[in-house]
């Protein structure tokens, strides 16, 4: 024998007088869990279960997750002055509306209560804001009253003539409206 063939104890040649070992599937100690029938080694027999089964998923693997941390939810803060948004939509729809005369007292009235509401909301509360919004509702139903005040002070110059010398429900007087209309 060479020098080599006695330091290798590995040998590819396989001695007739050794028996091959078996398969032993424990050889690492039993598992924790019950074995599929389909991955079981031969001979493998399923332990008898101690507990009955509960279809939960953490069954197999000891006790079950703990629950999330509870944190308690507080309402979030609410952002925005919602009365300042009123205050300034009505304070525009009041100038647009202006031509209306009697009928833009009713975006001009609220307009003006929502601004000064909101306003207020605004100072009491700062991180609310909307202070701006409510002061530009104020400013436009103002301007939005003066315009009506202005458009009827307007109609009533040009059409009393009409109306003064006229029957309202004659022709004449729907006449003389158009001509100064």
């Amino acid at each position: 024998m060479s020098d080599h063939e006695r330091r290798d104890p590995v040998s590819l040649r396989k001695d007739e007088h050794e028996q091959p070992v078996d398969f032993d599937p424990y050889r690492f100690g039993a598992p924790e869990h019950p074995v599929p029938p389909e991955y079981a080694p031969p001979g493998y027999r399923r332990p008898p279960p101690s507990q009955p089964p509960h279809n939960q998923p953490w069954q197999n693997y000891g006790a079950p997750p703990p629950p999330p941390p509870y944190w308690p939810q507080y309402p979030q803060p609410r952002t925005g002055n919602g009365k300042a948004i009123a205050a300034l939509v009505l304070g525009i729809v009041s100038i647009v509306l202006c031509w209306l005369s009697l009928f833009d007292v009713i975006p001009v009235v609220l307009a003006l209560i929502f601004g000064f509401l909101g306003r207020h909301d605004s100072v009491r509360d700062p991180a609310r804001g909307g202070r701006g919004m409510a002061v530009a509702g104020i400013a436009c139903a103002v301007v939005g009253a003066l315009l009506a005040g202005l458009f009827t002070a307007w109609a009533i110059h040009r059409f009393r003539p009409c109306y003064e010398n006229f029957d309202v429900s004659s022709a004449q007087y729907r006449t003389c409206i158009q001509q100064r209309f």
